[in-house]
């Protein structure tokens, strides 16, 4: 009975050829076109994921209005997240983010330069986002504002190895100001699945510096590049 179902199932190939080529190409293409899909939307669904917390980590948004309607941004005010965990007893963590990608961040390490991706960010930072730590303590590595948290892959590149690299103190550069930072933690390679990718954390304070350094001010005025992201009890 195969024998012949299979007979009749080639006997009409042979004879329509075209279409069943055309019939094959377009199965073919749907198929692809939907693991593609599926393999798309599964990534997507995938970032951010993996955190301790995730289910309680927020960013904050500001709504602008125009006169055509309402801008949202991820620009806050300087003193929006150090506001929200004073006022607001039900956040647990809240910190301010710089956007990396407003930097040309120099790293200087015996007479050589090093261009890194780098963040600012609140000291309770890591006490939100899990990253795991080769070395230090998450919770105390951006507690004093001349600290610096490094990739591992960033302290193989400059160091050659990750032995003996805490406690060594870098020079960097930033608008053209000088800076001096000493390496309190090294992180262990962040997850390919999350948004910010990023060699080297610094404190908030230090941005604070550096905006002392430029003439930018501190305060509820100022927006960029600063973004806040919380974690509540909720």
């Amino acid at each position: 009975m195969l024998k012949h179902t299979l007979l009749i199932i080639f006997r009409n190939i042979k004879q329509n050829k075209s279409s069943f080529f055309i019939n094959l190409v377009g199965l073919s293409i749907s198929l692809a076109s939907a693991i593609l899909i599926l393999l798309w939307v599964a990534d997507e669904l995938n970032i951010n994921k993996g955190f301790a917390d995730e289910t309680r980590i927020y960013q904050v948004m500001k709504n602008s209005p125009l006169e055509d309607g309402i801008s949202t941004g991820a620009a806050t005010p300087d003193r929006l997240a150090e506001s929200l965990a004073e006022d607001l007893p039900e956040i647990e963590h809240a910190v301010a983010v710089t956007d990396p990608s407003w930097f040309s961040f120099v790293l200087q390490v015996d007479n050589k330069n090093y261009k890194t991706t780098t963040q600012f960010v609140g000291k309770d930072y890591l006490n939100i986002f899990s990253y795991n730590m080769q070395q230090g303590s998450a919770g105390q590595v951006l507690e004093d504002p001349n600290s610096m948290v490094i990739s591992e892959e960033l302290a193989k590149k400059i160091f050659g190895s990750t032995r003996n690299v805490i406690g060594k103190t870098i020079q960097w550069e930033l608008l053209s100001h000088h800076f001096e930072s000493e390496i309190t933690g090294i992180l262990e390679p962040l997850p390919k699945n999350t948004t910010a990718q990023f060699e080297v954390l610094l404190p908030l304070e230090a941005w604070f510096k550096v905006c002392e350094a430029i003439g930018r001010g501190v305060h509820w005025g100022n927006n960029a590049p600063n973004h806040t992201i919380h974690a509540s009890f909720w």
